[in-house]
Formats: structure tokens, sequence, C-alpha cells
């Protein structure tokens, strides 16, 4: 046999891969197996030649077994001299198993290059000296670095953004793991490597010492950068919103704690006011006791002013105070309160106002939107006091809140608003500081300087105007209010002044109070009684309604308070209305929930009044509702 024999064919296995299909049609079977020995032959040529002339020559071929199985074999031919002949010895080893090795090994680098190139994870690979060797595109594209010349200059192991602890931990040879956070915009300025990103980005390093040479010195590291910025941000409103939470749980608490201070608060005031007016209104105004009890009505109604603070602050101001808010133009109010702020600031403060914008409708209390800003402002004054000048910066502008954005806003709903910001140049607050100022009755002020109301109430205002006031403040930087305001489309209001110079209407009819608390109660005896009514005061409602049920005839027209022990007012109007339906029934409360004046009307009451009485209110709305009385029962009115 000849290794013709043997070995498997050069060239195509068929005869297609010579011949066209009309020369197989034309061409004899013996014509076409001879052309493609000499072929073979030609080949077998060739490879003697090179192995007389090389003397030794290694090749790769495929045998056939008498079975037809190929196998692949290293052949290793030695050209040499025997008995003066010159002769050639082949000797053939199977590679099948080392080709298979080989293969797998091709596919399994192949695996490796994909998931390199392909992956969503940075991987980046560096020799012993810490020089990089390899980066995959995802690295590359997660630093915003274009190329690879500018990601050696990251210089990982040696890298200022690395924490120093890491630095020598990696500097050691150590296995570490570490976040780098990244300030795109600082990389810049500091010239670390070009960067195509902006804004802020966190990475988690795990960097791996690959393997130790026989001094136990790492032969190369591999390092994973993975791309967390989206968690850190989501663990950041995470941890606002529980903030905002726990806020909201403890501003909720003092509030009603306040509300409850604000309650008791106006059971001493209600005598006090009652009984001030009640003066007024006996003595002459050249009498000096006339100036006396002005001066005391003034006290007390500064006094009642702390408790619509406390009210405001905890959100249950009653629904009047509500029907005051207008849909008012915010501009002249600002301007107005800057005008008033030269005044009283020091000449060395600078004002300056910015007004982007033409659109300012909110719907607002005005007189609570010039106490708002004018305590943000005097706050500023009063934080640039130790610097002894400054600048004090008024900015209106207005903003769309998109729903994606509500996380700087959990409280507002998406639309568009007005942002009124207050900026001085004072001392500014801590964190600590920041985190309480909206608290009442805590002040950075010196004892006898502040209430610490001042904020607690316009947090308060602006809660209840379905806004939101937010702080930007550093020591040392000065601080940054921005009071925001949901913009209407409505036209501006212009709020009406009541006429206080006609008379206090009055009358002869039998009026029945009734109030726990014995000053109140006394008060308003005294105050009816001064209007010309006839009055029947009861301490208890349970002793009241008894009465009513009695002789449902005793009243014409009854007056209760809403919080007492046992028969709440709300509980005696109903049942006093069970036993006379048309007797008027009118409920005067020292605080009440956002639903006490519905809840009053639900159950059959004509009015909602709240403590200290007003002598002009109470005065008209026990007349009208007495008029409205005997009209329905066809008397003339008083």
């Amino acid at each position: 046999m000849t290794p013709l024999d043997i070995e498997a064919a050069e060239g195509p296995t068929t005869l297609s891969g010579y011949y066209s299909r009309s020369d197989l049609v034309l061409l004899s079977d013996d014509y076409v197996r001879k052309h493609q020995q000499k072929l073979a032959t030609s080949s077998a040529k060739r490879l003697m030649d090179q192995i007389l002339e090389k003397r030794q020559v290694v090749y790769e071929r495929e045998y056939v077994s008498r079975t037809g199985t190929r196998i692949p074999v290293e052949v290793s031919a030695q050209c040499f001299e025997l008995a003066g002949q010159m002769v050639v010895m082949c000797a053939a080893r199977d590679i099948t198993e080392r080709q298979r090795a080989e293969q797998e090994l091709r596919n399994t680098e192949r695996r490796f290059e994909d998931f390199f190139a392909y992956s969503p994870i940075g991987i980046a690979i560096y020799d012993a000296d810490r020089k990089p060797t390899t980066v995959n595109p995802a690295c590359l594209k997660m630093l915003g670095i274009p190329n690879w010349e500018e990601f050696e200059r990251l210089n990982l192991f040696e890298s200022p953004l690395v924490p120093e602890p890491v630095r020598k931990k990696l500097l050691a040879g150590e296995t570490v793991r570490f976040e780098l956070a990244l300030d795109f915009k600082d990389v810049l300025s500091r010239a670390l490597f070009v960067t195509t990103r902006s804004g802020d980005a966190f990475l988690d390093v795990p960097v791996n010492n690959m393997s130790m040479d026989s001094r136990f010195r790492p032969q190369g590291y591999f390092a994973q950068f993975l791309d967390i910025t989206e968690q850190r941000r989501a663990e950041a409103g995470l941890r606002a919103s529980e903030q905002h939470l726990r806020q909201a749980e403890k501003m909720e608490a003092i509030g009603s704690m306040a509300g409850g201070i604000a309650h008791d608060f106006n059971n001493i005031l209600t005598p006090i006011i009652g009984y001030a007016n009640m003066l007024i209104c006996g003595f002459e105004p050249t009498d000096t006791r006339h100036n006396y009890a002005a001066g005391i009505d003034k006290a007390a109604k500064r006094a009642k002013s702390l408790v619509a603070q406390i009210l405001t602050f905890s959100r249950r101001s009653d629904e009047k105070e509500e029907a005051q808010a207008l849909a008012i133009h915010l501009i002249p109010i600002v301007k107005e309160v800057l005008q008033l702020q030269r005044q009283s600031l020091p000449p060395e403060v600078e004002i300056n106002r910015a007004i982007k914008t033409e659109r300012d409708v909110v719907v607002a209390n005005p007189t609570q939107m010039h106490e708002l800003f004018m305590n943000l402002c005097a706050n500023a004054g009063y934080a640039m006091r130790a610097t002894k000048g400054g600048a004090l910066d008024v900015r209106v502008t207005d903003f769309v809140l998109e729903p994606r954005a509500r996380s700087q806003y959990p409280d507002l709903e998406p639309g568009r608003y007005l942002r009124v910001s207050v900026r001085d140049t004072g001392t500014g607050m801590d964190k600590a500081t920041i985190g309480r100022i909206f608290e009442p009755f805590f002040t950075t002020k010196p004892k006898g300087e502040g209430t610490g109301m001042g904020l607690a109430m316009v947090h308060g205002i602006l809660k209840r105007s379905k806004g939101a006031i937010t702080v930007e403040s550093e020591p040392g930087k000065g601080s940054t209010f921005h009071a925001i305001l949901p913009l209407v489309e409505a036209e501006a209001t212009v709020e009406r002044e009541a006429d206080t110079d006609e008379p206090l209407p009055g009358g002869n009819e039998r009026i029945l109070i009734v109030d726990d608390d014995a000053d109140s109660l006394e008060l308003e005896k005294e105050m009816l009684q001064s209007l010309g009514y006839q009055v029947l005061a009861f301490a208890s409602s349970e002793e009241a309604l008894r009465q009513i049920r009695e002789n449902p005839g005793l009243a014409d027209l009854v007056l209760s308070d809403l919080a007492m022990p046992r028969l709440s007012g709300l509980q005696l109007t109903h049942e006093i209305l069970a036993a006379r339906p048309d007797l008027p029934v009118l409920i005067c409360a020292g605080i009440s929930s956002p639903s006490a004046e519905e809840d009053s009307r639900r159950v059959g009451a004509r009015a909602f009044m709240r403590k200290p009485p007003d002598i002009r209110q109470i005065a008209t709305v026990i007349r009208r509702e007495l008029d409205r009385s005997r009209q329905a029962a066809g008397q003339p009115a008083a």
C-alpha cells in the first residue's frame, strides 16, 4: 500500500466540487477518477519535495480506516540515508483527543469573548504590575470613557476617586470590594479622565486577586464595575419618603397638642375679650376706664392672634377661615412686604427683587400671605444681624410639577405652581436645625426675642393652601426658603371689609345658652343681657335638654358650646330638634375639626361660630336667626 491508499483524499468530496453540471454529463467516470488521482499524486509529490528539502517535517493528515472512519493524525516525516539509499520514515500519532480538547478550548475562549464583549457588567483585567490589559465595552460606557487610552488614565489602583483605605488594600494585593462615587463634573474639572457622562454615578466595584506566584505576589487582577446609581437614588428617595412620613407624623402629633392648648387658651380669652368689649361699649371714649378696657382688648386680641397661629399650624382652623381664601394676585403682596421691610431692615442690607413670571393668581387668604412673607423676610433680616449687612433676594417664578418629579414634593399634585424664594446671606443652619424649624415653639433666637411660632405658622398656611415650603441652608452660607403655591386660572377677587359702624342689633326674646366653662357661660349671659335678651344659662347639657323636653316653649333660640362632657353640642342639637324642630340652635366652638361646621349643619344647627366670640358677630347672627324663625311662623321681624 502507498500513502495515497490510507490518506483521505484532499479537495472536494463530491464531483460537483470540480465540475459543473454540464461537465458531469459529458465527461466519463473513468476520466474524472484519473483526474482526481492525478491531483492527489501531485499533492503527495509536493509534500515529498518538502521533506527532501527540509529533512524533517511535521504535518497533519487524515487517515481512513478499513471501515471508512477518518482518523486525524500528526505525521512526523524524517529523511535519512540507509544502506546508501535515501529513505523517508513517517511516524503517525492519533490526535483525535487533542483536536477535541483544542476545539473545546476554542469554544470556551469564544464564549468568554462573547461574555466579555456583551456583558452588562463592566470588566477590566490588570496584569501583575496593575496595568490594564483589557476592558470590555460595558465598562467604558459605564464610565463614559471613549477609548482605551483614556481608560489607562483612570489608574484605578492609585486614583484619588478611590478611598484611601481601599487604595492601601489594593496596593497590598488584597481582594477588596468598595463603592465608587463619581461626580463627573468634578472628574472633568480635575482632568482625571475624559468622560461623556454628566451628573453623579455610584459604582459597586469588586477587585479580585486572580492568583499568586511562588512568592505569594499577585499575578493579575480582575475588576468588575456594576452601576448602582438608580438603586442609590431609589434608596435616597425611600429615605426621604420615610423622613417625610416621620416628620408628618411628628407634626400631626404636635398639631394635636397645639390644638388642645388653643382650646384651653380660647376658654381663658373668651371672658377677657367679652368683658373688655362690654366695658368699651359702657364708657365714653373720653373716660379713662374706656382706655383701660381698650388696652385689655388690644392685648387679648394679640393673644387671640397667637391662638390663630397655633390653629393654623395644627390645621384645625374652622371653615369660616377657610372660606376667607380668595383668588388673589400674589406679586403685589410680595412687593408691599419688601417695601415695608426696607423701612425695618438696616440700610447695610441690600434688597434685590426678581420677578420672572406674569402668572401669580393663587387661592389664599391675603392677610395670611402678607404675614407669611413678612415672617420669612424678617427671619432673613435677623439671620444677617451678625454679619452687619448682606443681601435679601426675593425671586418669583412659576414651574410645572411633572408626575415623575413628585418625589421632590410628595404632598403636591402635578400641575403649575408659583414659587417665591426668599434668600439671605446670613449665618445659615445645620441639618439638625433644619429638621426642627417648622416645629411650634422651636426657635434659634435668644429668650424673649421669639415665640417659635413664625415658621410653624408659615408651614400651616401653605399646607392649608395646598402648597409646600422647602429650605436650603448651610452654616455660614445663608438660607433660602421656597414658598410654593398652586396657580389657578380664575380672575383675582378683592376682599370686602365689613361695615363696623352700624349699631349692635338686639331684642327681648328668650335665649338658652349651654356651656360647661363657667367663665364663658357668665360672659355670654351678660353679653346677651346687654343686648336686651332674656337669658337662661346652663352649665350642663343634660340639664338643658331635660328643661326643654319638659317645657318646649322655654326658649326662642339655643346657643350651645360644641365640646362638652357626656352630651356634646352635636348630640344636644339633635335631641333638642327632636323635641322641637322649629327651635333655632347655634353652635359656638372654641376649637373644631375641619368637618365641625358640616357636622353641625348636618344635625340641624342654623349657624356655626368660633370662640372667643365677637360681640358684633354673635349679635348679628342671633338677630338674623330669630328674625328668620319669626318669619317662618308668620310673624314680622323685630
